[in-house]
């Protein structure tokens, strides 16, 4: 099983986590433009070259402004969507689709946005369904009924698009239990296969502001969960979280 981390804030600090890293690994780097993340991956294989054998693959994670909605949805404010898809249009580099809704960023664009809604949702559904490589960082369903409405407002998608979903259930925030667990990663492997992936977490606080740190009990039950239904991959959020003692009950499970 691949281990892998989101890093929201890449800079050095929480970038030299990656020297603890001697399993295989994929990251997901989060930056505000393409030409900002090559950036920021050129420096990653130049100073932490014993590690690079390890990371698989750098993948880009698209953030916008908290005015702009920071996240993606059909209710992302319409000029900055049409601005990130337009410089990732053509091109061959993997990214992770963030879809979450702007209820933190910016409550108002609910009601800025509600005219390009389905605009919204037309220009997002083609870029996800063409793109090459799309990871997507999913909300946690709970109940299945809720897939529709989130198929709707663009913060999910089908398995006719190609893409591997990454389903957040981050244990620290909200521990939803063995049995919603075991019931989303099956449901998810029914669908997507060995594309399917769980998002763990928190290692570390994130753009919200409370996250906290999961315990490591918490973090070996879902593990285990993985281990069980033999996913190929988890993400962990994130990588300036990690310490020595992740790290030690992480390489129970990596390949």
């Amino acid at each position: 099983m691949i281990i892998s981390f989101y890093e929201e804030f890449p800079k050095k600090s929480n970038l030299d986590k990656i020297k603890l890293i001697n399993f295989p690994t994929k990251l997901y780097i989060a930056a505000s433009t393409l030409n900002e993340f090559q950036k920021i991956k050129k420096k990653i294989i130049k100073d932490y070259p014993q590690q690079k054998k390890h990371i698989k693959e750098i993948v880009y994670w698209p953030v916008l402004t908290k005015k702009e909605g920071y996240w993606f949805s059909a209710f992302t404010q319409r000029k900055a969507l049409k601005r990130t898809i337009k410089e990732l249009k053509g091109k061959d580099v993997p990214i992770m689709w963030d879809a979450e809704l702007p209820t933190h960023p910016n409550f108002l664009l609910y009601f800025t946005q509600f005219l390009n809604f389905l605009s919204n949702r037309r220009l997002i559904n083609k870029f996800i369904k063409s793109h090459k490589k799309v990871y997507v960082a999913e909300y946690f369903f709970v109940n299945n009924w809720m897939s529709p409405l989130f198929r709707l407002l663009c913060l999910n998608f089908p398995p006719s698009y190609n893409i591997s979903p990454m389903r957040m259930a981050y244990s620290s925030l909200h521990d939803f239990g063995n049995y919603l667990m075991e019931k989303e990663i099956t449901k998810g492997k029914e669908e997507f296969g060995d594309k399917f992936i769980m998002g763990y977490g928190t290692l570390a606080v994130g753009i919200l502001g409370w996250e906290k740190p999961m315990s490591l009990e918490l973090l070996k039950r879902d593990f285990d969960l993985a281990q069980k239904h033999k996913l190929k991959e988890v993400a962990l959020f994130r990588l300036g979280g990690l310490n020595k003692d992740y790290i030690k009950l992480i390489k129970n499970y990596t390949n």
